[in-house]
């Protein structure tokens, strides 16, 4: 900055400022006082232009930062309609902010494909209907929040069914293992029946006919 004021003969002037004018002042005085305000407005006009310039520079390397991350914005699985979409106007406001030109029909098409494939037979039958090219973000939306609600009606019926299922399973585990229990006594049992009825054949039936 200061070689950009010495180049231009006005780092005095900036450093030192501008004096006024004595109400007595010379013809000479006057001309200087003159030269040197021209220089003073020299000097701010400089400073402007490379304030400016900085500013220009800082804009336009966010703006790339900007459209990078814009490019890879994609849906969430675990994101609603509502929460993605104002993700994306709200980059999409940053980004205008510095320039740049984003369209609705832009921001349109953006969402619709980006999304999850939950949504990839809505996104077709949008596409082909009568009323796609006039369709409005507002429009887009309406229709993916109420794909959405029948979406989650599916997920928590399954949900339902499959945590019934479980108890289900559970409780069924618990019968298994006591009709189990139930088999493997009366399995000790009829095997001790057994040794006994051995054990009589071979001491030659009852005790009367020992008897005898």
């Amino acid at each position: 900055m200061r070689s950009l004021f010495g180049f231009q003969d006005t780092l005095e002037v900036v450093t030192n400022g501008v004096q006024e004018l004595q109400a007595n002042a010379t013809p000479e005085q006057r001309n200087s006082y003159r030269d040197l305000k021209k220089k003073d407005s020299k000097a701010m006009y400089a400073t402007q232009a490379a304030c400016y310039e900085g500013e220009e520079k800082v804009k336009n390397m966010k703006l790339q930062a900007l459209r990078s991350q814009y490019e890879v914005l994609e849906m969430d699985k675990n994101e609603s309609i509502a929460e993605y979409v104002s993700k994306v106007q709200g980059l999409v406001h940053t980004m205008k902010n510095c320039g740049e030109i984003i369209t609705d029909r832009m921001i349109i098409e953006k969402v619709m494909r980006t999304l999850i494939p939950n949504y990839d037979h809505i996104i077709a039958a949008i596409q082909e209907s009568g009323s796609f090219p006039t369709m409005q973000l507002e429009d887009l939306v309406g229709s993916l929040e109420a794909h959405e609600l029948v979406i989650n009606k599916r997920k928590n019926a399954q949900e339902i069914v499959q945590a019934m299922q479980v108890e289900t399973f559970k409780k069924n585990g618990g019968n298994k293992g006591k009709n189990h229990d139930k088999s493997k006594n009366f399995s000790q049992k009829h095997n001790k029946f057994d040794g006994k009825s051995e054990s009589f054949k071979k001491g030659g039936g009852t005790s009367n006919s020992k008897k005898k």
